[in-house]
């Protein structure tokens, strides 16, 4: 309905104008909007929230990227996803004040060791 609607001249607000177009539907001149059904809604809802939450995370990566950055931190020069098991280990590191850059990099090494054994 509001897709063929929008042809129609008038405005779509007007009462007058909303009574015709109701009008119009109830003698089937003009189309109703499709509505899918039941599991195709749920499936579409579920869709919709999945999609939300991938933006929030990426969303909140890059937040954290941009307040390294601007600490002068470039930890995603050194691992590939600064929010995976090495990158989560190394951001706890630098909370906990660890400032040592060797530390830090045998902290990658190690992630990179485990990631071998498996």
């Amino acid at each position: 309905m509001p897709r063929i609607s929008k042809n129609v001249p008038g405005r779509k607000t007007d009462v007058k104008d909303a009574a015709w177009l109701a009008d119009l539907m109830a003698h089937g001149l003009v189309s109703g909007s499709f509505v899918p059904d039941q599991t195709t809604q749920e499936m579409r809802d579920l869709l919709r929230t999945r999609k939300q939450l991938v933006r929030e995370r990426t969303s909140h990566t890059q937040r954290i990227q941009k307040t390294l950055e601007c600490a002068n931190i470039k930890l995603d020069s050194v691992v590939s996803n600064v929010v995976g098991v090495s990158g989560r280990r190394m951001l706890e590191a630098l909370i906990a004040g660890q400032t040592d850059p060797k530390e830090l990099a045998a902290m990658l090494m190690a992630g990179f060791r485990l990631l071998q054994r498996s």
